[in-house]
């Protein structure tokens, strides 16, 4: 599979996650078995792309505008993995298996790319990194680095494979 036909396979996996409102590893199982043409290879980087666009589902919707799971993953691409405007419009080209072409609201969007006026951070994920039990912080595995907490034990693209297919590459991990 191609990345940009990765990219639409997550697409339809978070929305099958919000419509049904399932798990996603049971809706990631599901399309596994729907789709056997799928190597283990493409199955892991889909399961990466959903994950990750899960786990900032949030700021994404916040930074693209709109909570689609479309704009879910667009925005986790700029986001999380830090791709520039050019590589994500060219990964939704609109081509075979490709998503639709960006629409000119997406394009300015990634663009203006800001959290400016964005909400501040609430709940238990702020609250779980900044109490203290027993004198000791704890720590959440929401901050640690992502070479610890890799989606489905996704390696990053440059120690996965020497196939000579484009990946949508993972941010590599801070050097504490």
């Amino acid at each position: 599979m191609t990345p940009a036909a990765r990219l639409s396979a997550a697409i339809d996996v978070v929305a099958e996650i919000e419509t049904r409102r399932r798990p996603a590893a049971d809706v990631l199982k599901d399309w596994g078995f729907a789709h056997r043409f799928a190597g283990s290879s493409d199955r892991a980087a889909i399961a990466g792309l959903v994950y990750d666009a899960l786990r900032r589902k949030a700021s994404s919707a916040w930074l693209m505008g709109e909570a689609t799971p479309r704009a879910t993953l667009i925005g986790m691409l700029r986001r999380e993995r830090g791709l520039p405007t050019g590589e994500i419009a060219a990964l939704c080209s609109g081509a075979r298996f490709a998503p639709a072409p960006l629409t000119e609201a997406e394009l300015g969007a990634l663009e203006r790319g800001t959290f400016a006026g964005a909400p501040a951070r609430s709940g238990r994920a702020r609250d779980a990194r900044t109490s203290t039990r027993s004198g000791a912080s704890t720590r959440s595995t929401a901050s640690r680095s992502p070479s610890t907490r890799s989606a489905a034990g996704i390696a990053p693209s440059s120690t996965r494979s020497t196939s000579p297919r484009r990946t949508i590459p993972r941010p590599e991990a801070p050097v504490a």
